[in-house]
């Protein structure tokens, strides 16, 4: 689903079946499999497929092939066939996010860029959507980024910049939620840059055991004796 219509699939940035289709369903089944133990007081076995859990984020798509559609790169909504809903140059090569997919926010996002709105735009066909995102691609590219968010702050069209990740621990709605922070890594590693995780910030954060550091604790409690693990040396 993500590339350009008609040319090769392309990589994602992330891990998406690691990440949101092992790690993220199994959490959830895990909530799931303790509630049920509290109501029933039995456990549950959880079988969890990394390959059905990317597949359960494509959920809105298949659904949409019921309906005769066949879904694929650059030919839906939301990943490139329509020009008020993806990635716009700007003047100094940085990129603008655009997702304006409602008929306000396009008709805010026309009028902060000093384009008559045309909400007909929304559902034009494939050669309108072509003409209007080279409209907006050309008007784009003559500011800055930073222009940009300047002349767009004060209009709620669904319009941000596109950052690296090396400037998203500045970002002000970060440093706002303290999303990113330091830990001691002691000697000879310093200060080590964190990110919590979205359900907030952890209340003891310490830096990752160092090879070795708790053996003698993990082989204790496994019933070593204090001898035979010397001998291990």
């Amino acid at each position: 689903m993500t590339g350009p219509r008609g040319d090769a699939p392309q990589m994602p940035g992330v891990q998406i079946a690691d990440l949101a289709g092992g790690a993220l369903w199994s959490a959830t089944a895990i909530l799931g499999a303790l509630v049920g133990r509290e109501r029933t007081g039995r456990g549950a076995h959880l079988d969890i497929s990394m390959t059905e859990g990317a597949l359960a984020l494509l959920a809105a798509e298949i659904g949409n092939m019921d309906c005769g559609a066949k879904p694929t790169r650059g030919s839906e909504a939301l990943n490139g066939a329509v020009a008020n809903y993806g990635v716009y140059a700007t003047k100094d090569g940085r990129y603008l996010a655009i997702g304006a997919l409602e008929p306000k926010f396009w008709i805010a996002l026309n009028q902060a860029i000093g384009r008559p709105p045309n909400i007909a735009e929304i559902a034009g066909n494939a050669e309108q959507q072509r003409k209007t995102r080279a409209d907006l691609g050309a008007i784009f590219a003559t500011k800055t980024a930073a222009e940009w968010q300047e002349a767009l702050a004060a209009h709620d069209c669904c319009v941000e910049l596109v950052l690296e990740p090396g400037e998203l621990p500045s970002h002000p709605l970060h440093l706002a939620r303290e999303v990113f922070f330091e830990i001691d890594g002691g000697t000879g590693v310093g200060k080590i840059l964190q990110t919590r995780t979205p359900v907030g910030r952890p209340s003891d954060p310490r830096p990752p055991p160092r090879l070795g550091q708790h053996t003698r604790e993990i082989l204790v409690e496994y019933g070593f004796a204090d001898a035979d693990i010397s001998a291990l040396g």
